[in-house]
């Protein structure tokens, strides 16, 4: 490994018996797209599909971003569309059995190289070990902290994709980002059994002090609380996620939850 912070991981990385048909499949279907069609300029697998196929788990989708060229210019609107149609013709049953994500890069927040904007300073999620790409010719990209995660295999959270969720995304409030934050480390790290790292262990200290102030702005608790439904369930669970990580502050947090979720007059069938 050089000291460039992004850098080609392929050899430093073993794929895990139970991924590497599908991690075929991806590359090769990557390849005929990119044929297909001269315009696109890159195209690539990146974040929680790329986290799963390295710790060798079936992902539930695949995101694919891509650049694209129109008039030898690189494009600033969606061809997500068209890109898709491509993707359901050359990848192979077994990778379209997964849901497709799509995106084009230079759609929203400020570009600088395709490989920046996935793995970079202007990229936006919002922690490490997600930032891994795969390339049509196989080379896995990554950065030196989100490497050192998945070596780790540590959640870990990324505080500069907060700033672009805040500016270029649909979310401009916060105490949302924070809980947001929360709710998907959270989910990641007893979905796929990985460390709290010392950053998100730092964020649940304050996460009932954050969720208080959530509370204040009844719109975006309503989409917070949905995002919470969709990867913790309920209270039992988000309960039993904090014992199983030895969370110190488990009995606030989930009352701090428990008190968001009644003063929002949320429907509490499936959140209880």
């Amino acid at each position: 490994m050089n000291n460039e912070y992004i850098f080609d991981a392929t050899d430093l990385l073993d794929i895990p018996a139970a991924s590497r048909e599908l991690f075929v499949s991806l590359k090769t279907g990557l390849q005929r797209i990119k044929d297909a069609d001269k315009n696109i300029d890159d195209i690539a697998i990146v974040g929680g599909t790329l986290v799963d196929l390295l710790l060798g788990l079936n992902p539930n989708d695949i995101d694919i971003r891509y650049s694209y060229k129109e008039d030898g210019k690189l494009s600033n609107e969606c061809h997500c569309s068209h890109i898709k149609q491509l993707a359901e013709k050359y990848f192979d049953k077994e990778v379209l059995e997964h849901g497709l994500e799509l995106e084009n890069v230079n759609e929203r927040e400020p570009r600088v190289s395709f490989k920046e904007s996935n793995l970079g300073l202007f990229t936006y999620p919002v922690d490490y070990i997600c930032l891994f790409s795969l390339e049509a010719d196989g080379t896995i990209w990554t950065n030196r902290d989100a490497f050192k995660c998945m070596k780790e295999r540590t959640f870990e959270i990324r505080f500069e994709g907060w700033l672009i969720w805040l500016m270029f995304r649909d979310i401009n409030n916060y105490f949302r980002i924070f809980s947001d934050s929360m709710v998907r480390g959270l989910s990641y790290v007893h979905k796929r059994h990985l460390k709290v790292g010392t950053k998100f262990a730092l964020g649940l200290t304050h996460f009932p002090f954050i969720l208080n102030k959530l509370a204040e702005d009844s719109v975006e608790t309503k989409r917070y609380l949905r995002l919470f439904q969709s990867k913790i369930g309920g209270l039992e669970k988000l309960d039993l996620i904090l014992r199983e990580h030895q969370i110190g502050n488990r009995e606030e947090i989930v009352q701090s939850m428990k008190s968001l979720i009644q003063a929002s007059n949320y429907d509490t069938g499936a959140v209880n």
